[in-house]
């Protein structure tokens, strides 16, 4: 993320909204492991204080082994960063993540289900 948030420096002007950047990983990568990537206070990408960096990346929406077949089961997870430039102001429906001045994470859950969003049943994957 450090070389792609460094492209926004070249911009003419500095961005104006959020940037929210997707991932999705093929494993399975627990919340701790991703909450220490995003916050973590020696190595994480976003922190405040007197170094702070990251402040160009508003949220990550992450999808933990997401396939294509269960993809009305879960949502994607906001993570947000509470130290962006430009904050995220509207996540719904999705659950959020974020890191409060105590470096504990603040969740929110989401406001509907992936099967709702997508208007399918639970067992829609075995319709033939």
């Amino acid at each position: 993320m450090n070389k792609k948030g460094a492209n926004y420096d070249k911009l003419d002007e500095p961005l104006d909204r959020p940037l929210i950047t997707a991932i999705t990983s093929w494993g399975s990568i627990d919340e701790p492991e991703l909450s220490e990537a995003l916050f973590g206070h020696r190595n994480g990408y976003s922190r405040r204080g007197s170094d702070p960096r990251g402040s160009r990346m508003s949220a990550v929406l992450f999808a933990n082994a997401m396939r294509t077949w269960s993809g009305a089961d879960r949502l994607p997870k906001l993570w947000l960063n509470p130290w962006a430039a430009n904050p995220l102001t509207q996540t719904e429906p999705f659950a959020t993540v974020s890191s409060d001045e105590g470096g504990n994470l603040v969740r929110t859950p989401a406001s509907m289900t992936a099967a709702e969003l997508f208007g399918v049943g639970p067992d829609w994957t075995n319709n033939d």
